[in-house]
Order: structure tokens, then C-alpha cells, then sequence
């Protein structure tokens, strides 16, 4: 029992590994496109932002979190 339980255990930490891995990837490649300029267009129109729409959502930090 003990032993399935930590192999169980293990396979989950490795399986949230390679998903965080997947998720910083991604990331990754959104901001080299959006740098490069390559990112996709708006999704629902297909057309870019207008240059003078507003900014996007605010960020919520966590508490105690402040910017430098």
C-alpha cells in the first residue's frame, strides 16, 4: 500500500512537471510571436486591435505582491 501510494504520488508529480513544462512553452512562443510580430490576429474578427482600442484587463496580484 505504501509503496503504490508514493509510485502514485511520484506519477503525479511528474505529470504536473511536464504540464507546467507545456504551459511555459507555450508561453514562451505567445511572447516571441507577439515580439517578432507574428502573433495571431483577434480571434473573433480576424482583423488586429484597432492601434486606439483600450488596454486589456488589469492584472490582479496576489497580496503582500507589489511591482518594483
Amino acid at each position: 500500500e505504501e509503496e503504490a501510494r508514493r509510485v502514485a504520488e511520484e506519477a503525479e508529480r511528474i505529470r504536473a512537471q511536464e504540464e507546467f513544462q507545456r504551459v511555459m512553452e507555450a508561453e514562451r512562443e505567445a511572447i516571441r510571436r507577439l515580439l517578432d510580430g507574428t502573433a495571431p490576429d483577434d480571434s473573433r474578427t480576424g482583423q488586429p486591435p484597432p492601434r486606439d482600442a483600450p488596454p486589456g484587463p488589469l492584472m490582479i496580484l496576489p497580496p503582500g505582491f507589489a511591482p518594483n
